[in-house]
């Protein structure tokens, strides 16, 4: 039995494969982006080569425009801030002007308060309000009603919030808030030890301009306030929200079997007391 033997062929050594396979794509100011030849990477990714010219500019992987990721929107912080003016109706307090903004300065709610009742005085001295602004005015309810809901998940920042609060029949509890009058840093040295100090004292010492020429207006106070918060909020004093096991804190409604009860409590104690 034979065998033919035939010649062992070399094996054709191997060739190096291009880095990139068809056209050379360029930039619109004719650098290639990726060299037909094999190109040394830098140390800050595998795509990126600086091209072989005189200019020694560096190349930019090419991405189509359509595959580049969209900017998402960032998330608006949850501040505003409030301010509201007061007049005199009877011998009490009425909100007259309320006005909130959001933590860019936009103005989210600016509306004059109808009163209740006749107006004794204005304070046109301090609030600058006249009897034409509140001509077209809107009615207490329905400002209230759309503070509530521009407030709704919102951290409240201002001066005095109490004041604010209480003109609005909000319970301030059910909010987070910063304030910047009863901050221990930002108090001023009074007859009988720290007090608070106005909104105007403290813009103009750590902002460096004045507000309130003349006129208080709600509008430029908020705006001033969220200004001194965003600069100096780790001076203000915080808040913290209140809640209840039951699901939150309620302010009660006075209704007219309340009023009876509470009249009949007093009365049986008033004749508790002469029997006594």
């Amino acid at each position: 039995m034979s065998y033919m033997v035939f010649p062992m062929q070399p094996r054709p050594p191997m060739q190096p494969r291009p880095m990139v396979a068809g056209p050379v794509a360029t930039t619109p100011s004719g650098i290639p982006l990726y060299p037909p030849f094999p190109g040394k990477p830098r140390p800050w990714g595998p795509q990126r080569y600086i091209p072989r010219s005189s200019s020694r500019q560096f190349a930019t992987p090419a991405v189509l425009p359509s595959l580049l990721p969209l900017p998402q929107p960032q998330p608006q912080p949850p501040y505003v801030a409030i301010d509201c003016e007061m007049i005199r109706v009877g011998n009490r307090s009425e909100v007259a002007e309320v006005a909130i903004i959001d933590y860019n300065g936009t103005i989210l709610l600016h509306e004059y308060v109808r009163p209740s009742g006749p107006v004794t005085d204005y304070l046109t001295h301090i609030t600058g309000i006249t009897e034409e602004k509140l001509k077209d005015a809107k009615s207490f309810t329905n400002v209230r009603n759309r503070v509530l809901d521009m407030l709704e998940g919102k951290e409240i920042v201002g001066h005095a919030l109490e004041n604010d609060f209480m003109a609005l029949r909000i319970n301030q509890n059910n909010y987070p808030s910063y304030d910047s009058a009863h901050s221990p840093r930002l108090m001023k040295e009074g007859p009988y030890g720290p007090q608070s100090d106005s909104l105007k004292n403290l813009v103009r010492t750590y902002l460096g301009y004045d507000i309130q020429q003349g006129e208080h207006s709600a509008l430029e106070d908020a705006k001033a306030s969220m200004n001194l918060y965003k600069q100096y909020g780790f001076m203000f004093s915080r808040r913290e929200k209140m809640e209840s096991k039951i699901g939150g804190i309620r302010t009660r409604r006075t209704t007219r079997k309340n009023k009876r009860h509470h009249k009949r409590r007093t009365c049986r104690q008033r004749n508790v007391l002469q029997k006594w």
